[in-house]
This record gives C-alpha cells, structure tokens and sequence, in this order.
C-alpha cells in the first residue's frame, strides 16, 4: 500500500471526528445529535412517543437530525415527515437535490437545529443515497459559523430575589430555550417527554400552559430564517415547473431542453420545505401555469395547495425509477400547449 499526503491527512480527519464525537456523545444533550445523525431510517410510531425519538426531541426541545434515505429513488416519505408523529410537533425540513448538495443541505439542517434548538429531518432517497459527481471540498473558513453561545450562569431570578435557571426562558429573536452544557456547575435541570412549564422547565399539566407551549413550539418553526425562493431558467416566463429533492437533475435538463426549442420556462427547485421560503406564495402566484413532478403520489402539490390556493398541477411516478428528462418534457410540453 502506498501511503500518500491525502491518505495520511483523510486519517488524521477521521481520527480527530471520531474523538471529538466520543466527547460529546459523553454529554447528553449531544448524544441525540449523532445518534440521530447517523442514523438510516425514521423512529417507528413507538419510538416517536415522549420520552424517546423525534417527538421526545421535540417536546424537548433538542438539536437533532434525523437523516432519512428512502430505500428506492422515490419522495414518499413527505408527509411523514410533515406530519408523521404523536400530538403537534413541527419539524423542520431540508431536502438536498444533488449528491454534492447534500454536504451543503447537511450543514443547514445542522444550522437550524443548533440555532433554534429543534430537531430537523434532512430528506433524500434512495437515488442520491447510491450517486455520486464530481465535488470540490470547500475551505474551512468559508463554511458558514454554526457555533452555539451556551449558557453558563443564571439568566433568572426566584421570589426570594436569588439567581436561578430558567431553561425554557426564550430568546425574543428565535424562540429557542438557552442550551447549558450537562454539568455546567448550579445549571442542573429538568429533560423529559412531559410537558413543561413556560421558562420553568418543571413538569406542568395546566391546560393554558399546554396550549402555550404548544403554541410557542410551532411559532418557533415557522420564524426559522430560510432562503428566499430562488427561480432558475426564465423569471419572466409564464410557466413554471417546481421540485424538491432529487428530481432536480432531470427538472434542470428539461428546463435546457425547452428553452433551446424556444419556450419560456422558470424553474423553482426547494431545499428547505418546513418551513417553506416565506416569498415562496408569491413567487409562484406569478406564474400562470405550474407542474410539480414529483416520485410519489403529489405530496408537494398538496401542500401547496392547502397553503397558497395555486392550482399546481401533479406530474407523479411511484415506480422506483428516477424521471427521466424526457418524461418531465413531456408533461411539460403537454401542460405549455393545454388552454
């Protein structure tokens, strides 16, 4: 074996992740981090219940990514990852659409959960899961800082005038409790699958408490800062298709296709689809005519049609087999030539 400069320095990488990940996984708020990290396959509907899976996390108010490669190139696990736990538990989402994108898409899902305290689910299939292209590894320094302030003294008081800890306190910017490190000297609190009382973090089962909680952890999601939508192609063109995932490749060469035999097509792809860009309902209000291909039964559609009134029209394929760019032009031709 021949021993070169790359081989030693990607050595020395997995040995310094590897002891670097042991330290954490002796803390317990980080545990959950790389175990659900490494992990293949969404919790089963006994594991989501308090105090164990996404919905503990939830509840809780953990950093955590759940990673989920679909077993066969398809998007049917959408819903499930909308919706597919006990009670209300909002998740963040983020879908990367590239074997390249997916380091990327790897670092926003870690950006949203440590910053806002949350676990996220980054969702791929089965497609990007066995592929691969070319990837330029970035510098360092221009990753962007994903770093957490932990907390390392008292951020309130009791009746009696004394420093104590709040761990539910909020931050008025993100909503997200303050993280103390376990055994961060008099910080010692409570974690658990049992509702908590606001800022307290004590074990509550006040009705009003309960929907306020419930409340501030779905306001939370939906104030997560996210891209605005970006649109490929033509802005100005009358006609759109919209994807997420791993349909982007084929989106991408149709929208090649269609302008070199002289359509106008714009190209709306989303990465982040819990929540959703907050631009994106009127982004694509701006178009008349809009298709969505998507590997499962119209799953994207549906959300975007219960939450923007859009008549997106459907372009599914559940066969385990990845569209083709011919298929997506045809549905494009045939919705570009419909009335």
């Amino acid at each position: 074996m021949i021993i070169t400069k790359k081989t030693i320095w990607a050595l020395f990488f997995m040995v310094g992740f590897f002891l670097y990940a042991s330290q954490l996984l002796a803390q317990e708020d980080n545990r959950s981090f790389f175990e659900k990290f490494f992990s293949s396959t969404p919790d089963d509907s006994i594991e989501n219940e308090p105090p164990f899976g996404i919905e503990g996390d939830s509840i809780t108010e953990k950093p955590v990514i759940e990673a989920e490669d679909f077993a066969k190139p398809e998007q049917a696990d959408l819903m499930m990852a909308m919706y597919g736990r006990h009670s209300e538990s909002p998740m963040p989402i983020v879908a990367p659409r590239s074997p390249a994108d997916c380091f990327d898409a790897a670092i926003e899902a870690c950006r949203i959960a440590l910053r806002y305290r949350t676990p996220v689910m980054l969702l791929s299939d089965g497609y990007l899961a066995t592929s691969s292209e070319p990837w330029l590894l970035p510098a360092v320094d221009s990753l962007p800082d994903i770093g957490v302030e932990f907390q390392r003294g008292f951020n309130g008081t009791n009746e009696d005038g004394e420093g104590i800890f709040l761990p539910y306190l909020r931050d008025p910017e993100t909503l997200a409790r303050p993280w103390a490190i376990p055994g961060t000297p008099d910080l010692m609190h409570r974690v658990g699958g049992i509702e908590k009382e606001d800022e307290t973090g004590n074990i509550s089962y006040d009705p009003e408490n309960h929907q306020k909680m419930v409340e501030l952890r779905a306001a939370k999601i939906d104030s997560i800062e996210v891209p605005d939508a970006d649109i490929a192609g033509d802005a100005d063109a009358s006609f759109c298709i919209l994807g997420w995932g791993s349909t982007w490749g084929a989106i991408d060469a149709t929208v090649a296709r269609l302008q070199e035999a002289g359509h106008k097509v714009a190209h709306v792809h989303l990465r982040n689809l819990n929540p959703m860009p907050k631009d994106l309902g009127e982004v694509l209000s701006g178009f008349e005519k809009i298709i969505c291909p998507e590997m499962n039964d119209g799953q994207l559609v549906n959300l975007i049609r219960a939450k923007f009134l859009l008549d997106v029209k459907a372009v599914n394929k559940m066969n385990g087999v990845p569209f083709t760019t011919g298929e997506i032009e045809a549905a494009a031709l045939a919705a570009i030539e419909a009335p």
